[in-house]
This record gives C-alpha cells, sequence and structure tokens, in this order.
C-alpha cells in the first residue's frame, strides 16, 4: 500500500511541477490562467524559427505589391511550414522589426562579437592597398 501511496505522491509532485511550469509561462506571458492549454494569441516569438519569422514578415511587407490578404499569407504559412501561422498582430510586429530594425531576434552578444571580428579596426577600406600600389 505504501507503494501506491508513493506513486501517486510522483503523479502528484509532477502534476504540481506542470501546474507551476504552466504558471510560470502564463504568468510571463501576461496571462492569469493557469489551465489555459491552448497557445497563447500572441504566441511568443521562441515557438517559431527564425526562418519562419522572417519569410513571413517579407511576406508581410510585400502585401502591398501583391495583393495578398491576411488569409493568403496565413495559409501560405500552414502549406510552407506545416504550423498554424501566429496571429496577424504578431506578424505585424515581426515585419516591423525586421523592415526597422533589420533583425527581428534581438542580435546575441556573440553575434555582435563575430561581426565585430570581421570588420576593419581602423574603419578603413580594404581595397586602399589596391589603390596605392
Amino acid at each position: 500500500m505504501s507503494a501506491v501511496t508513493d506513486d501517486e505522491e510522483t503523479v502528484t509532485a509532477d502534476s504540481d511541477v506542470d501546474v507551476a511550469i504552466a504558471t510560470t509561462i502564463n504568468e510571463s506571458q501576461g496571462k492569469k490562467d493557469s489551465n489555459t492549454q491552448t497557445k497563447p494569441k500572441d504566441a511568443s516569438d521562441k515557438e517559431y524559427t527564425p526562418e519562419q519569422k522572417i519569410v513571413s514578415a517579407v511576406w508581410m511587407h510585400e502585401r502591398e505589391f501583391n495583393l495578398h490578404s491576411m488569409e493568403k499569407i496565413k495559409q501560405n504559412f500552414k502549406t510552407r511550414f506545416g504550423i498554424e501561422a501566429p496571429d496577424p498582430s504578431v506578424l505585424e510586429v515581426w515585419e516591423k522589426k525586421l523592415f526597422e530594425h533589420g533583425y527581428i531576434d534581438k542580435p546575441t552578444s556573440s553575434d555582435r562579437e563575430m561581426s565585430e571580428e570581421g570588420s576593419d579596426e581602423d574603419g578603413s577600406d580594404d581595397n586602399s592597398d589596391e589603390e596605392s600600389e
């Protein structure tokens, strides 16, 4: 009988962990109901790959030229990536970030360090040696 109790406690502990994780996630997303099992309407950026974000941001930006509706963009997203597209407001945020800042996800410090290593420290052009020869 004690084995059953131990198993029940383990299940309860697992359930408590699941509830704690769900609560933490929901609180970080501003949701109050920790029992919600559906994907939040304003899906987290972390749920999507950089490719999905960039491609859909370009589709959003091209809407005025190709006259695609939001439904068409969401359909294209599902066809290409095999998952539901995020809410249109998320797509609009991705478009704005990409075309105003040049990136959707904030570059990490290691990304910045790599780009700085590739730059010429004195700011001169690499072609300056060719011109002086």
